[in-house]
């Protein structure tokens, strides 16, 4: 049998994992979608290549360079969401214990 408890913090889990999935595909699409914008697709196999420097520096570039704002807020701002779920999540599942 199930605890009641159990069930409910794993469901938490799967939609804080559900979530972080659909963060990071959004985020690097976007990512992506700037690199191309500014450099073609060369540029896209070249962020891939260099991925971990790319999908740090694409989004501030695309904010200041080409005034596309929305990979910067997608990515951080979904990070900082994400990290605060995360410890909300954390504090319950310590407080049931």
């Amino acid at each position: 049998m199930v605890n009641g408890r159990t069930a409910a913090t794993s469901g938490a889990n799967q939609i804080l994992m559900l979530l972080g999935t659909v963060w990071l595909i959004a985020s690097s699409l976007l990512d992506l979608l700037a690199v191309y914008l500014s450099f073609g697709g060369v540029g896209v196999l070249l962020a891939l290549t260099i991925a971990p420097l790319a999908f740090v520096l694409a989004p501030f570039y695309a904010a200041f360079a080409l005034d596309f704002w929305w990979p910067l807020v997608v990515e951080y701002g979904g990070l900082a969401v994400l990290a605060l779920l995360v410890r909300l999540a954390e504090r319950g599942q310590t407080d049931r214990s």
